[in-house]
């Protein structure tokens, strides 16, 4: 990860706080939070974890080429030589991101910059945004769950928000090669974080809260404080004007609305705003609406299907139309994303019933879900879902009781269990079941989708929720070759 290089000294100017500084004139051109990752020139940053802690890989990273550290001044005198020029600071998670973004030219400063952040709809919502803005004439880039990318060529990523120094030089490659604006998703977990801490945001959209990540967040009070932060307290750190797109149909949007420091879009599906829609028509491939806004009207076609898109397609145009964008760019834009993948996606089953496969592993996201199934007035929903181990388990029954509320036929199975027992999970989840006749409990989650494809009647819609686009199931500290569209695809050509 290299830029132009620049002095330890240049480094300390833009750090709030600094303990010691050793090797002022020597200069750094690249910044790695990881050893491995360590090139020639680069400041390896020493971050400390519950479970972690970079100081121990020093020496690594100096076989690997660091020219300096940066180094957290309670662990400087026991586990570092003083040899080796440093910077010494109190918190190096939260010096960071300010070093990544000093060292690659403060590139968020120079793009136009757009987060994207809420529980669901995260990432049709940044893509349907990225598709705006490239029909208004920029070049663009996305960086989230799905990975990142550069006008459509993809950019090797981790992560849906990467660690703040692989952020920045993301940020900086897509300036370098001569990108206009980047939208990128903005989780919980990197807000809380600090992996985004110096980036500068043009504007940001608010599209919901729901039960999710109670694992991480203790309370779901603290998962809004922390999604609030990109509202309220970031436009505070840039001299950008700030424009916010808030979703006025879920009760947190009202608060984000009082709480935001710029410019605010209001949309809602089902409540007063900035942008409505009346007139929606839904079929599996697609989506049409007519957009309203005090200005004016247009009609707009997406080629996705489910309710909820029309409320992620509002949550994109409100930042364009915050910006000042026409109503026929807006709509011409959203009309260019094909289906992203595992969202509402379709897998062709060459039969008389339908196969959407959806990454919905949340309450809310499931309810969604099958919402939009039910717009589509299928003979019966026949539903296979599970929930990931080592995540929040109070979800488990209530996604339950949501799917014997909406499905007509559910299917138990297992989904990344990582060091649970899978059917300890499916145990609980079971407990929200209300009609157990209707409830079938088949862990190997292949068996569990051949069964329901084999179930599966004219006119029914069999849905495969909670993995998505992924490829794999995360079994202990393994991860095995999974998809759920590949496997639906074989199984539908045996049965």
């Amino acid at each position: 990860m290299k830029s132009d290089a620049i002095t330890l000294q240049d480094i300390v100017r833009n750090l709030p706080e600094v303990r010691s500084i050793s090797g002022a004139s020597v200069s750094v051109s690249g910044v790695a939070h990881d050893s491995r990752d360590v090139r020639s020139g680069d400041m390896f940053v020493c971050l400390v974890g519950s479970s972690f802690d970079g100081h121990r890989f020093v020496a690594e990273a100096v076989r690997n080429g660091a020219t300096a550290l940066l180094i957290q001044s309670d662990r400087s005198a026991a586990d570092i030589s003083h040899d080796i020029p440093h910077i010494t600071v109190d918190d190096t998670r939260s010096a960071l991101p300010l070093v990544a973004s000093c060292v690659y030219g403060r590139p968020s400063r120079k793009l136009k910059l757009f987060g994207v952040t809420g529980t669901n709809g995260k990432t049709t919502t940044t893509l349907l945004l990225e598709r705006i803005l490239r029909q208004r004439g920029w070049k663009t880039g996305v960086i989230g769950t799905l990975g990142s990318s550069f006008m459509g060529d993809p950019i090797p990523s981790e992560h849906t928000t990467p660690e703040a120094d692989q952020l920045q030089f993301l940020l900086r490659e897509m300036l370098l090669r001569g990108g206009d604006a980047v939208v990128m998703e903005v989780s919980s977990h990197a807000i809380a974080m600090k992996r985004t801490l110096a980036c500068e945001f043009d504007g940001a959209v608010f599209t919901n809260l729901t039960q999710d990540h109670l694992d991480f967040h203790s309370t779901m009070e603290e998962y809004f404080q922390t999604k609030l932060r990109l509202f309220a307290e970031y436009p505070l750190g840039s001299a950008k004007a700030f424009h916010a797109s808030v979703n006025m149909d879920d009760p947190y949007g009202k608060r984000i609305l009082s709480e935001t420091k710029g410019d605010v879009v209001t949309y809602a599906v089902h409540n007063d705003a900035i942008l409505t829609v009346r007139d929606i028509h839904y079929a599996p491939h697609q989506t049409r609406f007519v957009l309203r806004t005090s200005s004016g009207e247009c009609e707009v076609t997406l080629q996705i299907g489910g309710a909820f898109q029309v409320s992620n397609a509002l949550a994109a145009a409100g930042v364009a139309w915050g910006i000042g964008m026409d109503l026929n760019t807006i709509a011409e834009g959203l009309g260019y994303l094909p289906a992203a993948p595992g969202r509402f996606e379709s897998v062709q089953t060459g039969r008389d019933f339908h196969l959407i496969v959806d990454y919905a592993h949340t309450p809310d996201g499931l309810r969604n879900l099958l919402i939009s199934a039910r717009e589509l007035s299928p003979k019966k929903i026949l539903l296979v879902f599970g929930c990931g181990g080592d995540r929040d388990r109070t979800k488990r029954p209530v996604m339950a009781r949501i799917a014997s509320e909406y499905a007509d036929r559910i299917f138990i199975t297992s989904d990344n269990p990582r060091h649970e027992d899978p059917m300890a999970i499916i145990e609980e989840i079971c407990v929200g079941v209300e009609d157990k006749s209707a409830c079938a409990v088949i862990p190997d989650r292949r068996e569990a989708i051949g069964s329901a494809i084999h179930e599966a009647k004219k006119g029914d819609l069999v849905i495969l929720a909670g993995k998505g686009h992924e490829d794999y199931q995360i079994i202990g500290d393994n991860k095995i070759h999974f998809d759920d569209r590949e496997v639906a695809r074989e199984l539908l050509e045996v049965s």
